[in-house]
């Protein structure tokens, strides 16, 4: 049995955080300007599906603790933009720190793969879970291609932008 390669890195390291934060912000842009494109099309618009359900898992806390009617029912259209701007962040950084190492080829297709992840979240849990049904078939036919674009859109950019430091691998 063999040793483990000293050189293999954990795939956090040489991360960039500073760097994911700005790729997933204009990542983020980048994809809410693809939505409201789709909005000037007969497609229907997207549900909001995440968002509805975080708002209920708070909401079911917030009975639990007591606090019961002090989330709002929904989070209106600049707080919706704050969320999906929020997860654009945060899809960023779990890129920069667990799958950029992991993935191989150039940026914009490494991005590209990251982003099937919470394509199939979205495909399989949130849109059944908003009564849009597996992949939001029930929305349109048009919706699992729609939805695959507009991550691939985010992936796309997030992957072309984000890059690591440099690291020495000693």
């Amino acid at each position: 049995m063999s040793a483990a390669p000293k050189n293999k890195l954990p795939p956090w390291r040489g991360a960039s955080l500073g760097r994911a934060v700005v790729a997933g912000l204009i990542g983020s842009l980048a994809n809410t300007l693809a939505i409201r494109l789709v909005q000037l099309t007969p497609l229907p618009p997207g549900t909001g599906g995440l968002a509805k359900m975080t708002l209920a898992a708070v909401n079911d806390i917030a009975k639990t603790l007591g606090f019961a009617g002090r989330v709002p029912p929904n989070f209106g259209p600049v707080g919706q933009e704050i969320f999906h701007t929020a997860m654009g962040v945060t899809m960023a950084l779990v890129y920069a720190l667990f799958f950029y190492r992991l993935l191989r080829g150039p940026g914009w297709l490494r991005g590209l793969i990251f982003c099937q992840i919470p394509w199939l979240l979205q495909a399989f849990v949130v849109l059944p879970w908003v009564g849009a049904g597996v992949m939001g078939l029930k929305i349109s036919p048009w919706t699992p291609l729609a939805s695959f674009a507009l991550n691939a859109i985010f992936g796309l950019t997030l992957g072309a932008i984000y890059r690591a430091r440099q690291i020495d691998a000693r």
